[in-house]
């Protein structure tokens, strides 16, 4: 079957579903990976509430899909945050929320840019949380990024960025159809 475009252009659908993969494929890794780090690690996210600082969606979509009670969700843009819970909305119903209180979450992450810099204000206080709670970062490099740092020192159990692309990479390499190095 051949689609065509607005612009004339046509194209064999079967490669065009490939691209819409390809294309959808980095987030969807993003928050499996995340996912994997953390059961990999002993974490498991199911029946959990879990609170997401960044409104990225594809950790909050993966935890849910792992089995998270709820996830709450805030970022500076209300409405992106907002936009992001109805979408989980639809696949997830009344597991998502923006702004749902992170006190009770067992598990806390930071999908916000804050803490790549040493000089960058912490995404939340980690003191506010409740004794139980993991604190993750997606953050790569630093790998002991000033969050996690601050959490540590509090007794916090602390989960770094790069575990999620450990996980990552074994993904990958199954998407792209390449034998494991």
């Amino acid at each position: 079957m051949t689609v065509v475009f607005e612009s004339g252009l046509a194209a064999n659908r079967s490669w065009w579903a490939l691209v819409q993969e390809l294309v959808a494929a980095p987030s969807v890794v993003d928050g499996v990976g995340f996912v994997n780090g953390l059961s990999v690690r002993g974490y498991d996210p199911a029946r959990a509430r879990a609170f997401v600082v960044g409104a990225g969606g594809a950790g909050a979509a993966a935890v849910l899909a792992a089995g998270a009670e709820l996830v709450g969700l805030v970022d500076v843009d209300q409405g992106r945050a907002a936009g992001v819970v109805s979408h989980l909305d639809e696949h997830w119903p009344g597991r998502a929320a923006v702004g749902a209180a992170f006190g009770h979450a067992g598990l806390v992450v930071n999908a916000t840019p804050l803490g790549m810099r040493s000089v960058d204000p912490l995404p939340f206080d980690p003191n506010e949380l409740a004794s139980h709670a993991v604190v993750a970062d997606i953050i790569m490099r630093p790998k002991g990024t000033p969050l996690l740092r601050a959490a540590a020192e509090a007794g916090y159990r602390v989960h770094h960025g790069h575990h999620m692309l450990d996980e990552q990479i074994p993904l990958y390499r199954d998407f792209f159809c390449l034998s494991p190095a």
